[in-house]
This record gives structure tokens, C-alpha cells and sequence, in this order.
């Protein structure tokens, strides 16, 4: 596992330098993007640091394969094997969910694998509540990277200005759906951190897993008239927000309630 963990990682480097080649397309706005990538992904990193999931003594080493995994093998592993989902779906004839089998399916997938060979490996990680944390961070890698790429190649749909045009797609990609990612992933690796650490089988991992796909499916479904998809959209915010939400307020107050603070790894592995 450890092996198959060490590839991942060194594919992070393939992915990351594929988005960062975006800069070619719209160079000054490129670097204002990069620069708001790095500064999405350093909040949010200190963010979840500072709460009650962050594992002690966690190493940076695994703080930075949790955003690497996320922002490099995720993405790569993605462009991969995405474009196979959407033509099967464009040749079924079915324009609703051709984002959706696209994104949601791959990207949950990918993101959900190093999630798990970070919980699974990581002699940190010990509780569920850390596993939703190294979800946050794969989550986050896969979403700052990926607005970075959003945000450069949007300069170009300005009919005027380049930064205008990569200012317009940060403010639609941060505040139409902020942590979309992170949510999807926290969800995903909060239940995998149930079924590794507590008495729960591997059911709810897998239902975890369901539940971050489903949402993501819903949310990328292409309805042809826009005030339904703006419906879609809205009434998926409303659900998923909450169902996250919960998963946090129920991690915080299981970590609030944890007195130890540094533990034996164990992983219990119900079947």
C-alpha cells in the first residue's frame, strides 16, 4: 500500500505542472490566479490546523501529500479517465448528466483513494475526526488547484480584459459553491474514519462515499432551462450544506469529548 501511495504522490507532479502550463494561455492573469491559489489553500489549511479535528503532531510531510494527492494525482487521474464518462454519456444521449458522470464519478473516487492511504498510513490519524480533517486537505488541494486552472483559462472569456475575466471566475467559483471540494471529500473521509476507527463496518464507508458522488452528481447536472438548474443548484446547496454541517458539529463534539491526545493507532476494520 505504502508503494502504491509513493506513486500517487510522485503523479502529483504530472498533474500539478499540466494545470500550472495554463499560464501560457493568459500569463499576467495566470499569476494573479496562481497567487490566489496559494492564498485559498494556505487559509484554509491554517483553518483547519486551528480546529479541534487537526491531528497532534501531525507532520507537514503529510500536509502537504494530502494537498499534493489532491491537487495533482486527483487531477490527473481525472483528466485521465473523464473524457471516456462524458462521451459514453454524450453517445447515450444524455446532456442532464454528462457533467455529472464526468466530475462526480472520477473526481470522488480519486480524491476518496488518497484520503484513505493517508488515514490508512498517517500515525497521527487515529480518530474519525482526523479522517475528516486529511479529507478537508485532499478536498482543498484538488479545489484551489483546480480554481487556479478555472480562473486562467476564464481570463480568456472577457471580451476585454484578461484579469477582469479571471476575477469574474474566482468570484463565481468561491462564492457560488465555496469548499464544494472540501465538502464532497470531508464527507467521504469522515465516514472511511468510522469504519477505521470505531465500531461501525465498512458500510458506512461506502454509504459516505455515496452520499459526497451523489452530491456532486446533483450539483453537476446540466438541465436545459436555466431557471431549473439554478433550482437544482440551490435545493443541492440547502441539503449538502446541511449534511455537512452536521458531519462536522457531530466530529467537533466527538473530539471535544476525546481527552487523550496522543493515541496507538488502531485500526478496527469492521466487516
Amino acid at each position: 500500500m505504502k508503494l502504491l501511495f509513493r506513486i500517487g504522490l510522485v503523479l502529483s507532479i504530472g498533474g500539478i505542472l499540466i494545470n500550472l502550463a495554463n499560464l501560457i494561455v493568459a500569463p499576467g492573469a495566470g499569476l494573479i490566479s496562481l497567487v490566489f491559489c496559494c492564498g485559498w489553500m494556505a487559509l484554509f489549511t491554517w483553518l483547519i490546523a486551528t480546529s479541534r479535528l487537526w491531528p497532534v503532531g501531525l507532520e507537514k510531510k503529510w500536509v502537504a501529500a494530502a494537498l499534493a494527492w489532491g491537487g495533482g494525482t486527483s487531477l490527473l487521474l481525472v483528466m485521465a479517465g473523464s473524457g471516456g464518462y462524458m462521451e459514453a454519456t454524450r453517445l447515450a444521449g444524455s446532456e442532464l448528466t454528462m457533467a455529472s458522470f464526468a466530475g462526480a464519478l472520477p473526481e470522488e473516487v480519486a480524491k476518496g483513494l488518497g484520503a484513505f492511504f493517508i488515514i490508512y498510513l498517517c500515525p497521527r490519524v487515529t480518530r474519525p475526526y482526523h479522517a475528516l480533517a486529511i479529507g478537508l486537505l485532499v478536498g482543498l488541494g484538488f479545489e484551489s488547484v483546480e480554481n487556479f486552472g478555472y480562473g486562467t483559462v476564464g481570463a480568456l472569456y472577457h471580451p476585454s480584459s484578461d484579469m477582469l475575466g479571471m476575477l469574474e471566475m474566482w468570484g463565481m467559483r468561491t462564492v457560488a459553491g465555496p469548499g464544494l471540494h472540501m465538502v464532497f471529500t470531508g464527507i467521504l473521509a469522515y465516514g472511511l474514519g468510522l469504519w477505521l476507527f470505531s465500531s461501525h463496518t465498512w458500510r458506512v464507508a461506502v454509504a459516505s462515499w455515496g452520499l459526497s458522488t451523489l452530491f456532486h452528481f446533483w450539483w453537476n447536472l446540466q438541465p436545459s432551462s436555466e431557471p431549473v438548474q439554478i433550482a437544482s443548484i440551490i435545493a443541492c446547496a440547502v441539503v449538502m450544506y446541511a449534511v455537512f454541517i452536521a458531519v462536522v458539529v457531530h466530529a467537533v463534539r466527538a473530539a471535544r469529548a476525546d481527552t487523550s491526545l496522543f493515541d496507538t493507532p488502531t485500526l478496527l476494520l469492521h466487516v
